[in-house]
């Protein structure tokens, strides 16, 4: 598989290391950062325990932090 991702990114001019991890990784931010679905990620990626993924939390941390800025804009 990775040796199919890395003929794709050289046809695509991608200029970055690519594998499998790295395409599961962005897959798990990506949907984490859009569905806040902890639950559901686990088991799109047959995790057995939740603390497995919970590598990802830190997506939702960030949203918490973007949705807390939000308030910056308000005036008085």
């Amino acid at each position: 598989m990775n040796e199919y991702l890395k003929k794709i990114a050289k046809e695509v001019d991608i200029d970055k290391p690519i594998s499998h991890k790295v395409g599961r990784h962005t897959f798990a931010t990506i949907y984490l950062r859009k569905t806040k679905d902890l639950t559901s990620l686990k088991e799109l990626l047959g995790h057995s325990e939740l603390r497995e993924t919970l590598i990802y939390a830190h997506v939702l941390d960030e949203s918490k932090q973007e949705g807390v800025q939000v308030f910056n804009s308000f005036t008085l």
